[in-house]
Order: C-alpha cells, then sequence, then structure tokens
C-alpha cells in the first residue's frame, strides 16, 4: 500500500533564521499554501492548535517540534522541514510550562486523521535515529536533508517527481 504525501526540496528550508516558533511555522505553512497544499485557514489554525497543544520534544542532542492541525485547513497531504541556526523555543509536549529550545521543526498538513497517526509515529521512529538526525542537523543542503527524510519514512517518488512522494508502508 502507498500513502500519498507532497514532500519535495521545496518544501526542506536549512540554515533557517527565526527569532520565534511563529516565524519557523510562518515560513514553512505560507510555503505549503504558496503550492496550493493548504489553505488560508492552516497557519492561523495551526498557531492556535500549538498553543493548546504544544509540539516541542526533546531529544538526546537536539529539539524538534511537529506543529499540526485539523485536516479541515489542508487541501493535499505534505510535509515542510525547517532546519534552524539556532534553537527556537517551543513548549514541551505534554508540559507546556516547559520550554524545548527546537532545532529542526516538521509542519504535518495531514488530510486523513489515520495518517497523522502513521505520520507522527514514523516521525518518532526518525528521531529515536542519533545518527541520521546529526546528518539531518548539519545536512549541506536542502537536496540532502530531504533524502535523508524520505530515507527513513520510506518516502518514494510520485509520477511527476518534484511534486511529492508516497510514504511506503
Amino acid at each position: 500500500m502507498s500513502r500519498q504525501l507532497h514532500f519535495g526540496e521545496q518544501f526542506v528550508a536549512i540554515d533557517v533564521v527565526g527569532k520565534t516558533k511563529e516565524d519557523v511555522i510562518g515560513m514553512l505553512a505560507r510555503q505549503l499554501q504558496q503550492h496550493g497544499y493548504v489553505k488560508d485557514s492552516f497557519l492561523p489554525a495551526l498557531l492556535e492548535r500549538e498553543k493548546v497543544y504544544a509540539t516541542g520534544l526533546p531529544l538526546k542532542k537536539y529539539g524538534v517540534a511537529i506543529p499540526h492541525t485539523d485536516v479541515i485547513h489542508v487541501n493535499e497531504p505534505a510535509i515542510a522541514v525547517a532546519i534552524l541556526t539556532e534553537p527556537v523555543q517551543f513548549q514541551m509536549m505534554g508540559s507546556p510550562e516547559t520550554d524545548v529550545s527546537v532545532d529542526i521543526v516538521f509542519v504535518l498538513a495531514v488530510k486523513d486523521p489515520s495518517e497523522q497517526i502513521y505520520m507522527l509515529e514514523s516521525l518518532m521512529n526518525l528521531f529515536q535515529n542519533d545518527e541520521l538526525m546529526d546528518s539531518l542537523r548539519h545536512a549541506a543542503s536542502r537536496t540532502e536533508a530531504m533524502q535523508l527524510i524520505a530515507r527513513e519514512l520510506k518516502l518514494t517518488a510520485l509520477e511527476g517527481g518534484e511534486r511529492g512522494a508516497a510514504i511506503d508502508s
């Protein structure tokens, strides 16, 4: 079975400078919106959900965040990633009173609620691979970062390649 998820270089940003989580989330959401994957309501919904359900996760060496929101704000499923030059503060998932210094942000635009669970599980597996996280954090190019993520999440090219990828399961 193949699950459709749009992911490509256009949705990977490296050496991102952001002062706040809102800066970084906004940049990624606007990228998804510009390509038609999400609705105008996506960014406000992401920011509102982040206030209520924090998504920061402290890993061994890095912090990550996985902002996402309700499927009604999504046109087509996609993922966008920002690798930051300096960490920004997010609140910890499950403990919003605790700050997490986040180095990598994964914005999820998922169309099917069951896919959201699958995608979060897949990302958790990626986060547990310390060597991969080191490589991702220090990726020299968008292509390198995209390939690392695609390989770990078992993504393969869709028809029209540059448009996205499919999750093989």
